[in-house]
């Protein structure tokens, strides 16, 4: 196989550890929350779990809506910090025109 070949395959293995590596953290954000993935990923959806309230229109007391729960949102915060750091150390690695590769690769460039 030559060097392209290589790089491209181990792209997508890179790819694939990824999206692995994407799901199995935020099943663990899951597990720690009580959240299913979909749960965890649709927020503004839940009410039972706290992260949104129902509230009276002012203007329309027949119409009622959704909020977010900001601050127990924010909470969550904490969960996501190890991840943030890594991946910034990880960042601290590449020079700009590196990130830009991987930045277009990421995106589908």
């Amino acid at each position: 196989m030559d060097r392209r070949g290589e790089l491209l395959a181990a792209l997508h293995r890179a790819g694939r550890e990824h999206s692995n590596a994407a799901v199995t953290f935020h099943a663990a954000v899951g597990a720690r929350t009580g959240l299913g993935l979909t749960e965890e990923k649709t927020l503004d959806l839940l009410e039972r779990k706290g992260f949104v309230r129902r509230v009276r229109d002012r203007d329309d007391g027949r119409r009622v809506i959704v909020e977010i729960e900001r601050e127990h949102v924010a909470s969550f915060g904490g969960l996501f910090a190890g991840f943030v750091a890594g991946l910034e150390a990880l960042c601290a690695g590449y020079s700009d025109e590196q990130l830009e590769v991987i930045l277009d690769f990421m995106v589908m460039g």
